[in-house]
């Protein structure tokens, strides 16, 4: 037996092996992949709630809820890019929408704070950002500000807010939001679930990349 053959043969080998790990133990391993996305601290008392722009679904009823459980006296939104039939005005904005629902929750209009920026946010920096320009004009600085996200954003989102505010005297508590339709329990069983943590996995490369 030559020694290329040999070299083959146990590489093969190694390779099925390795497949075969993976094959024995790869629901351990995807879940372990989505929870390593998911950031939920303990809930703290803060100064405000601030719900991230997007899922309608989830992020605003949670933030709804950590609100009438009395962690924060105001909830704060940012006001999102208006796509062209939204400008034509076809549909409603995300803003619009999210407040409908605060006030459908029963959320007192006068607890909510909304920001508004020239052409609206377009990412999650961006909302950072304007967190952060809030923060440095309000006259009573917040000293502590949780974040409502969908659980597959929350370490994205951290990462992106703390690197904004880390000069600042203000500490961020992220607030994981399940989806309505897929968690890391059974995200690659979901199309919309596999695209979306594939996805936030390009996004946070990107991210780390060019911030």
């Amino acid at each position: 037996m030559s020694k290329l053959f040999k070299t083959i043969l146990f590489g093969g080998l190694i390779l099925a092996l390795t497949l075969g790990l993976l094959y024995l133990f790869h629901e351990p391993i995807l879940v372990q992949t989505a929870e390593f996305l998911t950031v939920n601290n303990p809930p703290e008392q803060a100064d405000i709630i601030y719900v991230l722009s997007g899922g309608l679904n989830n992020r605003p009823f949670y933030a709804a809820r950590l609100y009438q459980q009395g962690l924060a006296p105001r909830i704060v939104i940012s006001v999102e890019e208006e796509s062209p039939p939204i400008k034509m005005g076809l549909l409603p904005t995300t803003t619009e929408v999210t407040l409908a629902i605060l006030d459908e929750l029963d959320i007192p209009q006068a607890d909510i704070i909304t920001l508004d920026t020239l052409g609206g946010v377009t990412s999650t920096f961006d909302e950072a950002v304007l967190l952060r320009e809030y923060i440095v004009q309000h006259q009573h600085q917040p000293k502590r500000v949780i974040i409502v996200t969908t659980a597959f954003h929350t370490r994205r989102a951290q990462w992106i807010f703390n690197r904004q505010l880390a000069d600042l005297p203000v500490e961020i508590s992220m607030a994981a939001a399940p989806h309505e339709t897929f968690d890391e329990t059974n995200w690659w069983r979901n199309e919309n679930g596999l695209i979306t943590y594939l996805n936030e996995y390009i996004k946070f490369a990107f991210y780390l990349y060019n911030y």
